[in-house]
């Protein structure tokens, strides 16, 4: 054999140990052997490992073959023990082989020993391999399970709703995001026909029809109405064909994405850009007219210079209306880009800035009453963009005016309590509905999107949420329907 044996031989004889060396020599092994002959030395050579059999003595002075193969059974090593002894009874015999030696071998006939040690290291190394296919296999299935384990967890946690099915157009697995759409329950749905599952007919045309698809995934929007009587949902359905690892159809998957936000989105954008083009052409025109005026001023009669200077300055009021939308327009783009609110910051004293807002409004909103109420210290500074806040304060507070009436109201309150700055805006308007306060917030929201509402991009509230946010702040907004609307915002001393 070219292999060398790794053999341990149990033996307390030198002579005996040599005739058992010279048998296997002599029949093809090429032996490298290990004596020990008492518990010590068996207990340390076990460990080493590499052993390809054990021959044991059955009687030693020290030790016995049983309590040798009690060692080898402890250590939970899987080797050869052939017992290599002089004469021993049937009763011993049968007691070694139930603990575990694979056979025995008289000394006086060692003629035998060759045979049984082929036989017992081919059957040794059949046993190996076939450990190292149970392990490969446990191994590959606990691998397969962890796998499916986890596409499971993706699928159970995608957003976007899935309903596979197989090509029987039997249910195999909808995800939680399918059923909150659906209204459906995996427990029922799985394993039956799609048809007695999906509702929606557009949605189950489109499934069925997916077995006749050639390549591209079919697609339909469809609307799904709301338990709770809101605007029904907007749904993208995407149905692609399945392919085995052979290529063969195996079925369908079809992805439900809730797409009502983008709608609205795109809904809040194209009146956005509607609106925007009439903001800006109603003062722009106005602008033109009375240029036009001025500028022909001998032929349209306009030769008087309170009559000129009326129209220089209805022009003036009106440019300035245009470049407060413009400024809006690219708020928005820093915003949309990414950019965020730039903001300069340094302590500033808040008397001079809100009387001066206020007086702006007065000027311009002389139909309406405004109240203005200060910290009692005049000299409180504050850590902010005065500014951006000027901007938030005139925001809101033509917010008021122009939904408020004539001749009611507007209160400013502002105070300082310990390490937050706190100001409201308050109006006697027509207030907002309940259903509606979560969204004065968002970007190209207007309350009121009609041809006969208020003018406004939709842009104000959200650039001043933006503008707070900055300044490490919160804003809320409480109103009455009928009565009045408050705002409220927040900054803290040094954010």
């Amino acid at each position: 054999m070219n292999n060398l044996l790794q053999l341990l031989l149990i033996e307390d004889s030198a002579d005996d140990t040599e005739l058992i060396l010279r048998e296997l020599r002599k029949n093809g092994f090429a032996v490298a052997a290990t004596r020990v002959d008492t518990v010590e030395e068996l207990r340390r050579a076990l460990p080493r490992g590499g052993w390809d059999v054990i021959l044991s003595d059955y009687s030693l002075p020290a030790f016995d073959g049983l309590q040798a193969l009690e060692i080898l059974t402890e250590s939970g090593l899987d080797i050869p023990f052939i017992i290599i002894s002089g004469a021993i009874g049937e009763e011993t015999a049968v007691r070694l082989m139930r603990a575990g030696a694979k056979d025995y071998v008289y000394k006086e006939n060692l003629t035998r020993l060759a045979p049984v040690l082929r036989r017992e290291l081919t059957e040794a190394a059949v046993r190996r391999e076939r450990i190292a296919a149970e392990t490969a296999l446990s191994e590959s299935r606990r691998q397969e399970e962890a796998a499916r384990s986890k596409i499971e967890h993706i699928i159970r946690s995608v957003p976007d709703g899935l309903i596979v099915c197989d090509e029987e157009q039997r249910v195999v697995l909808i995800n939680p995001g399918a059923e909150s759409l659906l209204g459906l329950s995996s427990e029922t749905a799985i394993q039956r026909q799609v048809a007695q599952v999906i509702r929606e007919k557009s949605l189950l045309d489109q499934i069925l029809q997916a077995r006749i698809a050639i390549e591209d995934p079919v697609k339909t929007h469809l609307e799904l109405s709301r338990r709770d009587g809101r605007s029904p949902l907007v749904i993208e359905a995407r149905t692609s064909r399945m392919k085995d690892a052979r290529g063969e159809p195996s079925g369908s998957v079809t992805v439900l994405r809730d797409v009502t936000y983008e709608r609205e989105l795109e809904r809040l954008k194209s009146e956005f850009i509607s609106t925007a083009a009439h903001e800006l052409n109603t003062p722009l025109t106005s602008i033109i007219g009375y240029l036009e005026l001025l500028l022909q001023h001998d032929l349209m009669q306009v030769t008087e210079p309170e009559q000129q200077r009326e129209f220089l300055e209805i022009a003036h009021a009106k440019s300035r209306q245009l470049a407060a939308i413009v400024d809006e327009l690219l708020d928005l783009g820093r915003m949309e880009s990414g950019q965020g609110m730039t903001i300069h910051r340094d302590f500033h004293m808040l008397e001079p800035l809100f009387e001066d807002v206020m007086k702006r409004l007065r000027q311009q909103a002389p139909n309406h009453f405004f109240e203005l109420s200060l910290p009692d210290d005049p000299t409180i500074r504050w850590y902010l963009d005065p500014l951006k806040i000027s901007k938030v304060l005139e925001n809101l507070l033509e917010n008021s005016v122009k939904f408020s009436p004539a001749g009611s109201t507007i209160r400013l309150v502002a105070d300082v309590d310990g390490e937050n700055f706190h100001c409201s805006v308050a109006d006697e308007g027509v207030g907002i509905a309940a259903d509606k306060i979560g969204k004065v917030f968002d970007k190209f929201y207007r309350i009121d999107a009609s041809n006969t509402a208020k003018g406004g991009l939709g842009l104000g509230l959200s650039i001043v949420k933006q503008i707070v946010e900055a300044h490490g702040g919160k804003i809320r907004l409480e109103s009455t329907p009928g009565k009045e609307t408050r705002i409220a915002f927040t900054l803290p001393r040094q954010a």
